[in-house]
């Protein structure tokens, strides 16, 4: 099976919108209704699912998955 660096840190991505836009991630994490400690665990990752990153885009307006298709645009 063949497995490619990961391209896109989804997490790091939101951090940065979070920085950007001045959100903490307790805010966040209240708008979600998800426990800020699980949250701050979960965006040091650089994947998961994305029913999280679903929703964490339309709680604030953002389409995250957009970074995984500019990446894959990169590769072809």
């Amino acid at each position: 099976m063949f497995f490619m660096q990961q391209k896109v840190h989804i997490g790091d991505e939101i951090k940065k919108w979070l920085d950007v836009n001045k959100r903490s991630i307790n805010w966040l994490a209240e708008k979600i209704s998800y426990d800020q400690s699980n949250l701050n665990r979960l965006l040091k990752r650089p994947h998961f699912n994305s029913e999280m990153i679903y929703l964490i885009s339309k709680v604030v307006g953002v389409n995250f998955f957009e970074h995984f298709g500019k990446a894959l645009l990169e590769e072809m």
